[in-house]
């Protein structure tokens, strides 16, 4: 029994990815929960995994200071995960989301800060100052224009990806961000928190709170999933 730290699907494939506390990357059958392949990926924790547009494209970051790709082939029966490329960075990194253009992906490290990386070079395009602690979350909205960071300094920033300049940022939370999300097709985004509140924004306009927060949960929200109807979280609580 392995630690997980995160988990995505893969596209409409009915497969997730797993990344764990020791490093490892497992990819897994979602209908059967059995385990296709185990892989030794990094020699640290694996703290995100993000998939991409394509289905086929996989980035996860570790504590190892790297970034890694991973490329889904398919041939015949067999499914396996292959490494394509990696990429080093100052600190351990955090967070790892890549735009759906595929042409960006943004890291987020321990040493406060988010780069924006050329998915094609790894040359660095903008490097994002002003959290005051690590930021945790981290996502980038279906246009490709705008980003935003969750930290555990209480704030979200939002970001606009053609220059980097920082457009809000907002004091969100009592205590840690946790985790953001930008919901689908949308500049509406959802934020939860380790002050156990769930908040839904717009990253535009007046930047403010689309209604008022929720609090349900009996304990720190940790992880967040959204659909266009429809936002889902998970807690320590244990709901």
């Amino acid at each position: 029994v392995v630690e997980v730290n995160t988990v995505s699907f893969i596209g409409d494939l009915h497969l997730v990815v797993i990344g764990t506390k020791k490093g490892h990357l497992v990819l897994a059958d979602a209908d059967t929960g059995s385990v296709i392949e185990a892989y030794q990926a990094h020699d640290g924790q694996v703290w995100s995994v993000d998939v991409g547009s394509d289905g086929r494209t996989i980035a996860t970051c570790s504590s190892d200071k790297t970034v890694k790709f991973w490329e889904l082939k398919r041939k015949e029966d067999k499914t396996k995960l292959k490494c394509v490329k990696t990429l080093q960075v100052q600190d351990e990194a955090l967070a790892v989301k890549m735009s759906r253009d595929l042409r960006l992906i943004a890291v987020s490290t321990m040493d406060m800060t988010v780069k924006v990386f050329f998915m094609d070079s790894l040359k660095i395009f903008l490097t994002l100052f002003g959290h005051k602690l690590p930021v945790t979350s981290l996502d980038i909205s279906s246009d490709c224009k705008t980003l935003i960071s969750g930290s555990l300094d209480k704030s979200i920033k939002v970001w606009g990806l053609q220059f980097g300049e920082l457009r809000k940022s907002i004091l969100a939370h009592s205590e840690a961000v946790t985790c953001v999300k930008f919901i689908l097709n949308s500049t509406a985004f959802a934020s939860v928190g380790r002050d156990k509140q769930v908040k839904t924004w717009m990253a535009s306009g007046a930047f403010k709170p689309l209604q008022r927060s929720f609090e349900k949960h009996f304990g720190e929200i940790l992880s967040l999933a959204v659909s266009p109807s429809f936002v889902v979280t998970g807690s320590v609580d244990k709901a």
